[in-house]
């Protein structure tokens, strides 16, 4: 393993927070970095990820809550699970507007989301709110918890 400088280090880290935050995911190829939504990158950005490419690829290497930015979404991650099992009770329910926040857990992956649930229950519940939807807490953390072991199952295997 190569060692890092250590402000290059925090830039990358840096860099890999504000990914996160605007929800673009970066798949680093041998010759060419790809974006998931390009407009969202300004040429300095671009720039300064290119020059910090190494010390990303060891960040997102070593962080299992940032896997999804490199591009390797699990299809079974936490959000993905919550939107399928909205879509098989719930079909005409729209969560279009909550898509970031979808991907935010699949980004951060199973291990933060069981930690995190109380957040998820939340979130949650403010989608069945805004739709009308009458669930208890136990109900909605019995759905959460669901979401979370398919998940955990789907990245295992």
């Amino acid at each position: 393993m190569k060692i890092l400088n250590l402000e290059k280090v925090k830039q990358a880290k840096i860099l890999v927070l504000i990914l996160q935050a605007i929800g673009c995911k970066v798949d680093f190829t041998s010759d060419e970095i790809k974006y998931s939504h390009p407009h969202l990158v300004t040429g300095v950005m671009r720039g300064q990820i290119h020059e910090h490419k190494e010390e990303i690829q060891q960040i997102l290497d070593s962080d299992f809550r940032l896997m999804s930015i490199d591009g390797n979404v699990s299809k079974g991650a936490v959000g993905t699970q919550l939107k399928k099992m909205i879509t098989q009770y719930y079909p005409d329910i729209s969560y279009d507007y909550m898509q970031t926040r979808f991907d935010e857990l699949d980004a951060r992956g199973y291990q933060w989301c069981h930690v995190h649930k109380h957040k998820i229950i939340i979130m949650m519940q403010q989608l069945a709110d805004k739709n009308n939807i009458k669930f208890t807490y136990r109900q909605m953390l019995t759905i959460v918890k669901k979401a979370i072991a398919d998940a955990k199952k789907s990245f295992i295997s």
